[in-house]
């Protein structure tokens, strides 16, 4: 399995939203600049036909808009699943109204070729190249409707944590994976992110590759200071073969 780190920033600082794009036609999330980006990065629009998003902050789903009007400029053939909590179409439908003052809501969806599924935590989603992707329930604060997805296929087994918490979910997850990418906010982990304390007692609990994303300024600097085989610190841009 390829990934390619789109984004690995959180909010605040200078590297561009968290984004992770897996083996060159998967995306996890769509965030505040993140078509930019992709375009930057020379990477082929057309061939994205899964997206996952992990939960309705704008940082994760906000450039959904651009992202199916960019498709329409390019005339992509392929139809691109968006898969999402309940609540993601209307939302981005919303968004759309207000972004672009029209309803042609519909019309854009066609051009775009672009299918919204909502999944349930009891689904298993399964998608072209043999993964079978499971959607778990993460702690995001007060945010209730905060998902990790835990990827599988014949090779290799890889859980994206999205915005979370060290909870029990996401330790389970680390503990069952080959590798994780997992959400490093902060130097000290709270009740609506992983900090450098939690990364340094997962590493110690496992032998899985740990990749950080959503990364803060401090929490970089700490990072790199870090020397575990397993942990790998990645900028935007950079490419990881598991």
């Amino acid at each position: 399995m390829k990934l390619k780190m789109i984004g690995t920033g959180a909010i605040c600082s200078k590297e561009r939203s968290a984004c992770t794009l897996i083996d060159d036609h998967i995306l996890i999330d769509c965030g505040n600049g993140i078509v930019k980006t992709l375009l930057e990065q020379d990477v082929d629009i057309t061939k994205i036909d899964t997206l996952f998003i992990t939960h309705l902050h704008g940082d994760h789903f906000l450039d959904i808009i651009f992202l199916m009007m960019q498709r329409g400029f390019m005339n992509a053939q392929n139809t691109l699943k968006v898969y999402g909590p309940k609540g993601t179409e209307k939302t981005v439908c919303t968004l759309f109204k207000v972004a672009y003052g029209t309803s042609d809501w519909n019309k854009k969806i066609e051009k775009g070729k672009m299918l919204f599924v909502e999944f349930d935590l009891e689904d298993e989603i399964k998608i072209k190249g043999s993964y079978n992707v499971k959607p778990v329930k993460v702690l995001h604060g007060s945010f209730e409707l905060s998902y990790g997805f835990f990827f599988k296929n014949k090779d290799v087994k890889v859980f994206f944590s999205g915005d979370s918490a060290c909870c029990e979910t996401v330790h389970d997850m680390v503990l069952k994976a080959d590798a994780a990418v997992l959400d490093t906010t902060f130097l000290n982990g709270n009740e609506k992110h992983m900090g450098f304390d939690d990364i340094e007692k997962l590493l110690n609990e496992t032998n899985a590759k740990i990749i950080t994303t959503h990364i803060g300024t401090s929490a970089r600097e700490k990072l790199m200071s870090n020397k575990n085989k397993n942990l790998i610190v990645p900028t935007d841009g950079d490419e990881i073969n598991i």
